[in-house]
């Protein structure tokens, strides 16, 4: 038997919830049925064979051949069995898992490991890093404003500060990118 393989076909342009592709839940599963399973958490309907091809046998070993920063949730109460990420994760990776292990061979974003009982989870990379992007000039006014309210450094970089601001479209249009 081989892993079951989740080869990412193209980067997905919204946040990815893949809570749902554990060794527990995939068991049983047909490829053709796994493909099928939803994995949006945004506006626009997603699902796994939208940006993954699915490849392998055995749900006991879960491998994502190719990582992203879009990618929550993954592990999220898992019991058994392993993932491996060859690349980034999202945010969640792990949490609330009770047995198991997970590699993320690249970094992962913040609460990795949250609430978890029991098992493993090792990161090869960063953890808790939020995405930053770099701000063009014209929106250093918009920066520094969502900064300012934020309590954090108005340096051009945008945080998604949760202040409940109203950015230019233009920063909008960024933070949207990077998720």
């Amino acid at each position: 038997m081989s892993g079951l393989i989740f080869t990412l076909c193209s980067e997905p342009p919204q946040r990815l919830d893949l809570s749902a592709l554990t060794p527990q839940k995939l068991a049983g599963l047909s490829n053709a049925e796994i493909e099928k399973i939803n994995l949006a958490s945004g506006r626009h309907a997603a699902s796994v064979g939208d940006y993954f091809n699915v490849s392998g046998n055995d749900p006991e070993a879960v491998v994502f051949e190719g990582g992203s920063a879009h990618f929550d949730n993954i592990g999220t109460e898992m019991n058994g069995g392993s993932i491996r990420v060859v690349g980034d994760a999202g945010v969640c990776l792990g949490r609330r898992m009770t047995a198991g292990s997970i590699i993320a061979e690249g970094s992962v974003g913040p609460f990795a490991a949250s609430q978890m009982l029991d098992g493993r989870v090792e990161i090869m990379g960063d953890a808790g890093i939020l995405p930053v992007v770099r701000l063009p000039e014209r929106c250093a006014g918009c920066a520094a404003a969502c900064s300012s309210s934020a309590g954090v450094p108005a340096t051009g970089w945008a945080i998604a500060c949760g202040a409940g601001l109203s950015p230019c479209s233009a920063v909008a249009a960024i933070l949207r990118e990077v998720g």
